[in-house]
């Protein structure tokens, strides 16, 4: 987990809301359920399991996904 980055317990209300402005994916997530699924781990490496785009990290163009609620 990256320096300073916060958890999924830290996370603000009980919906996790995932977007990408790129391709259009979004996603709506209960945090209770998350944090069974993957425990509390830091939102930068959830983000990127939800995610599971082929584009995460690339240079040129990459992922756009984002917490809709951590602008």
């Amino acid at each position: 987990m990256p320096a300073g980055a916060k958890t999924l317990a830290e996370y603000p209300g009980e919906a996790v809301k995932v977007r990408c402005d790129i391709c259009g994916r979004a996603g709506r997530y209960r945090k209770s359920r998350l944090i069974e699924r993957f425990g509390d781990k830091g939102l930068p490496d959830v983000l990127r399991d939800l995610a599971d785009c082929e584009r995460w990290g690339a240079a040129g163009e990459p992922c756009g996904a984002h917490y809709e609620d951590l602008a």
